[in-house]
């Protein structure tokens, strides 16, 4: 129900300029840069080339994205584990390598904690 209040749009966002509302444009990020980096693409894979959305966005390959799963693509992305948890140099590879015959971690869950192992698979 409406009470008739009447609230000032210069305190909700607004801006005057003479008779003329404008809004207030915010300089915030629309989202936490966390999700803005998980958006997916819808692009066919390989995703090799600055030709597919993703890689012109500067965006990876994840679980989301609708052909590769963020496995079967040239953008997926970066993984680092530690084997057995007792090493000091971490083990970097990429989730997904084209290269015959090559030991390759691939990030199944983003969930990991300290007792979950990686999975690796041989190509």
């Amino acid at each position: 129900m409406w009470l008739q209040h009447r609230l000032d749009p210069c305190l909700w966002g607004w801006t005057r300029q003479g008779n003329i509302l404008i809004p207030i444009m915010s300089e915030a990020d629309p989202a936490p840069k966390e999700l803005l980096q998980e958006v997916s693409c819808g692009c066919q894979w390989p995703c090799k080339s600055k030709r597919y959305n993703c890689r012109k966005a500067g965006l990876k390959c994840n679980s989301a994205c609708k052909v590769c799963r963020g496995k079967s693509c040239n953008n997926s992305k970066r993984w680092t584990a530690t084997e057995h948890h007792d090493s000091e140099t971490p083990m970097t590879t990429d989730a997904c390598e084209e290269d015959g015959g090559q030991t390759t971690i691939e990030p199944d869950n983003d969930d990991l904690t300290e007792d979950d192992e990686p999975r690796c698979n041989d190509r």
